[in-house]
Formats: C-alpha cells, sequence, structure tokens
C-alpha cells in the first residue's frame, strides 16, 4: 500500500510538473527553484488525510506555511510544510497546488525554522520523549513544546461529531538535562535559587500561564538567565 502510493506520487508529481510548466508565474517558477522537486524531500510516502471533524490536527494552521527547512544537513530556503500533530509527522507541500504533503523521515529532519518559531525533531534515548517540537526559547536554557491531538468523538444534538483533542507540553533545558515545566508552579521550583524573584517579576508582569503559556514560560526563563548572568 505504501508503495502503491508512493509510485502514484512520483508519477502525479511529474504529471503535474509537465502540464502546469507553460503556465507558472514568475512567483512559482523561483518557488520551485528554490525547492528542488526531485530532491530527496520529496521521495516519502503521501501524509495522512482525515474525514469530516470539527476542527484540524495541524500545528497552528492547516495550511502550508514557507519555512527554511534543514534536511539531512542541506538548506531549502523555501519550502511549504505543515506539522501534524495527531501522526506527530512534519510534511512538505512539492508545489503550492499540489493536493496533499509528502511525509519527511524524521531521522534526517535538522530543523524547520518559521518566523514565530523552529520545528526540531528529537530521536529516541534522549531527555525528551521522541517525536516533534516547536522550540520557543534558545538561550542559556532552551524551551521546547510538544504538542498531541487525540481523535475523540463529542455529542452534537443527535449526532456525534470527530474532534481532535489538545495535550500539551512544555520542557525547559537546565544544567545540561530538559525537565518538564509547563506553568508557574514547575518553574519556580526548577529555578528554586532565585524563586522570590522569579515570583515577584511574574507577578509584576502579570504572566499569564493559563492563557498565554508560551509567552508566560519563556519571559521567566529569559527573565532567570539576567538574574544569573
Amino acid at each position: 500500500m505504501k508503495i502503491s502510493k508512493l509510485i502514484f506520487a512520483t508519477g502525479f508529481m511529474v504529471l503535474s510538473a509537465s502540464i502546469a510548466a507553460q503556465n507558472r508565474s514568475g512567483g512559482e517558477e523561483a518557488y520551485l527553484r528554490d525547492a528542488d522537486v526531485n530532491a530527496l524531500i520529496y521521495s516519502g510516502r503521501e501524509e495522512m488525510r482525515y474525514g469530516a471533524f470539527r476542527n484540524h490536527p495541524y500545528l497552528d494552521t492547516n495550511l502550508f506555511r514557507e519555512a527554511s527547512l534543514s534536511y539531512n544537513g542541506r538548506i531549502y530556503p523555501r519550502v511549504r510544510l505543515r506539522l501534524n500533530t495527531n501522526t506527530d509527522e512534519l510534511s512538505v507541500q512539492p508545489t503550492p497546488t499540489f493536493p496533499f504533503g509528502i511525509v519527511l523521515d524524521p531521522a534526517l529532519v535538522d530543523s524547520a525554522s518559521l518566523p514565530e518559531y523552529t520545528i526540531v525533531y528529537s530521536g529516541e534515548g534522549g531527555d525528551l520523549p521522541a517525536g516533534y517540537y516547536v522550540r520557543l526559547y534558545d538561550g542559556k536554557h532552551i524551551v521546547m513544546k510538544h504538542i498531541r491531538n487525540r481523535i475523540d468523538r463529542v455529542a452534537n444534538g443527535t449526532v456525534y461529531e470527530q474532534v481532535f483533542v489538545t495535550s500539551t507540553r512544555y520542557y525547559v533545558l537546565h544544567n545540561g538535562a530538559y525537565r518538564q515545566a509547563g506553568n508557574k508552579r514547575a518553574l519556580l521550583k526548577l529555578f528554586a535559587d532565585r524563586k522570590k524573584e522569579l515570583d515577584r517579576y511574574a507577578r509584576q508582569q502579570r504572566l499569564d500561564f493559563g492563557a498565554a503559556p508560551d509567552e508566560a514560560i519563556v519571559g521567566l526563563v529569559a527573565y532567570y538567565e539576567t538574574l544569573t548572568n
């Protein structure tokens, strides 16, 4: 099944490229030149497709976003990709009009950089559970966010709808090891040597670990670094 899907994807890419070549705009030509449609990144299998759901399982948006991808030591400066947090797979779109994504080999993903954050993969055997992470902060300390979406069914009147239910965990690299720290209490325990100053700062800055955890966690970690420089 996987082989047939790969053959179909490869054939579809070649056919689509030949048909659309004469109609491409200058911007599309530049994208294809930078992306290199024959590259290793487009040799994987087709990504998971879903039926009717109330929401989607992708990071931030279900649209493919342009990013700079480092893959197997090579930089692809303009690649369209999206992270599926249900299957924990990163997919790339060969062209802006291609109907589905091609799954990347996580072992070859160095990083994917977007304006707001960087996506990285952590393999087996480290402090972090294996999977894709959003790197929110990269200083003396590193803040990682891991998102997973599981499938559930909820009642809507007389029918049931399928939904994705999100769970998020945060990890902070401190003293050479990653520790789970997704709220104020966990961070104050991790940085016990500056607990009072951090608690005061969090109150003064009104850091909201419930409504805006990314900003709050990064803000407290960054402030800790100013206290310990």
